[in-house]
């Protein structure tokens, strides 16, 4: 009778977390894509959420961070490695800049013709209002 009660309470707590978690509808995947899920999910055992968060990862990306890894895996045989991620910490941010659209501001006031964006905190504003200036 105690084995029964358990079952049903978690029975009851699974489904509320079904609820919230990230589903693979399996109905748009492809045959490959099926199989990698099917080996991530039974033979690695790893959660749903985590495989449909692989899996929704491009191609591309994929492509990126093997052929990154396998640089930095060269890079580091031939005693190039801490220049190397040095260089990929550079290329991160230029990478992460990103670009701005004809006619908008920019987020630095030298490129603005020295205008500054409207809600900018600078000591000369702060400054003034300590001092109660420019209040009428």
């Amino acid at each position: 009778s105690s084995s029964s009660a358990g079952a049903g309470g978690d029975a009851d707590a699974d489904v509320g977390d079904d609820d919230e978690l990230p589903r693979i509808d399996r109905s748009r995947l492809s045959p490959t894509q099926l199989r990698v899920v099917r080996f991530l999910q039974f033979r690695c055992h790893l959660p749903e959420p985590v495989i449909h968060g692989l899996i929704s990862v491009r191609k591309r990306t994929w492509a990126g961070l093997l052929a990154w890894l396998l640089a930095c895996r060269l890079s580091w045989v031939y005693e190039f490695g801490p220049v190397f991620i040095i260089c990929t910490g550079f290329a991160a941010i230029y990478n992460g800049l990103g670009t701005r659209r004809p006619g908008e501001a920019s987020a630095y006031s030298v490129f603005n013709n020295f205008q500054e964006l409207p809600g900018t905190f600078n000591a000369g504003h702060f400054d003034d209002q300590m001092r109660h200036r420019g209040e009428h």
